[in-house]
């Protein structure tokens, strides 16, 4: 590839990726450790390209330090990104973040968008639209759950997690079918056809019985009854092999081994 410019831009992520990955390769085999399918080279399709001081001139992006002075910390200033951003997910900031990085040229997409917002911003839809924004929020910690999964370091608020978005990705699909004058709406019509209800239904019971089935059998327990009219359980799990530590109370009527998400 004659690119020597792309070539050093990579050259240096692997070193980074080396170095930020160098606490868990204890017999320091260098890139070997990394798991990288493939490297290629990103070619934007139909997109604007914006360098920093266009994005800077147009006050797209505009970072403030923090208020305190003991702190390094930035926050986003007043910006079109500031103006624009209501999203309830980290998935969904990072979406618009690349939306006004690369602003599209398809006027396909453009025109999808824009069917989006007026199917939204409708008087008859504003009830639906809180309530599916209230799912997204139940669904915001998803990324860093399949990061712990895909490394093998799941914890017990990491199942909760995922147990959490089959029931928030299943309602917001039941939610949004009440939208009026979104037939014509891509996005809604991604969303009936790629969440598949029977299928999370299934994955949120498998989650459900692996956790219970850990809670019971697997995980040390140690209970202790407070002798107080309110009749609570302190229920502390001590699980040595996951490295976890929960401790929670509820009163006894309520309880239930198998109802993990009361935790």
């Amino acid at each position: 590839m004659n690119a020597p410019l792309c070539l050093s831009a990579t050259n240096a992520l692997l070193d980074y990726l080396v170095r930020a990955n160098a606490p868990n390769d204890l017999d320091g085999e260098g890139v070997s450790t990394l798991d990288i399918a493939d490297v290629k080279l990103l070619v934007p399709h139909k997109s604007m390209l914006l360098n920093s001081d266009a994005l800077l001139s147009l006050q797209v992006f505009s970072d403030e330090l923090h208020a305190s002075v003991h702190s390094n910390q930035t926050k986003e200033g007043l910006s079109l990104f500031g103006i624009l951003d209501h999203t309830r997910t980290v998935c969904g900031r990072d979406l618009l973040r690349q939306w006004l990085l690369r602003p599209s040229l398809d006027i396909c997409v453009i025109g999808s968008r824009h069917q989006a917002l007026g199917c939204f911003t409708l008087a008859d839809n504003v009830h639906v639209v809180s309530a599916a924004q209230t799912h997204l929020r139940g669904m915001k910690a998803i990324p860093r759950a399949l990061l712990s999964l895909r490394n093998g370091k799941m914890n017990l608020k990491d199942w909760t997690t995922l147990f959490k978005f089959t029931f928030h990705a299943v309602m917001l699909r039941q939610t949004i079918g009440e939208l009026s004058s979104s037939n014509q709406v891509s996005i809604v019509q991604e969303i009936h056809n790629t969440v598949d209800v029977s299928l999370l239904n299934k994955l949120g019971s498998l989650i459900n019985d692996l956790v219970s089935c850990r809670l019971l059998s697997l995980a040390v327990l140690i209970v202790s009854t407070e002798r107080r009219s309110t009749g609570k359980l302190l229920l502390t799990k001590v699980g040595p092999a996951s490295g976890i530590t929960l401790t929670s109370s509820w009163t006894t009527s309520d309880a239930s081994f198998t109802d993990f998400h009361r935790f």
